[in-house]
């Protein structure tokens, strides 16, 4: 790790997000892989560890888990959020429209760190751990 800081301001009972800067893109893939390990031990259940994303792209993928539950409770089944898109499980027929930010990360292959209020200096590897 090489460096970690907090985003956002305080909020009473709630968390703030924590950035946190890797060595390189290797170790910043392990610990993605690894991540979905925590929810199987009660005291890391809670945590979550997501690639850095911009404020824009946390939206985008907001509204697409809104967009699936409601699909779902709607009785839709066996769909899935891949690439920026809903898509059935299993197959190639997507279901749902990519998102703007989606393309232009495709067209530019950019990726620029969370912004925030008080922007810290950018994290080239990094992953967000949200407690």
């Amino acid at each position: 790790m090489t460096k970690a800081f907090r985003v956002g301001k305080p909020v009473q009972d709630k968390p703030r997000l924590l950035i946190v800067g890797l060595e390189n893109v290797e170790v910043k893939i392990d610990v993605l892989k690894l991540a979905p390990q925590l929810r199987t031990t009660e005291e890391w259940k809670d945590v979550f560890i997501t690639p850095d994303l911009t404020w824009k792209e946390r939206e985008e993928g907001r509204k697409l888990r809104e967009e699936l539950r409601r699909r779902t409770s709607e009785g839709e089944h066996n769909l899935m959020i891949q690439r920026g898109r809903i898509v059935k499980r299993g197959g190639n027929e997507v279901q749902g429209q990519q998102t703007p930010n989606q393309q232009q990360r495709e067209q530019d292959d950019t990726h620029q760190p969370a912004q925030q209020d008080e922007a810290p200096e950018p994290v080239a590897d990094g992953i967000m751990v949200n407690p």
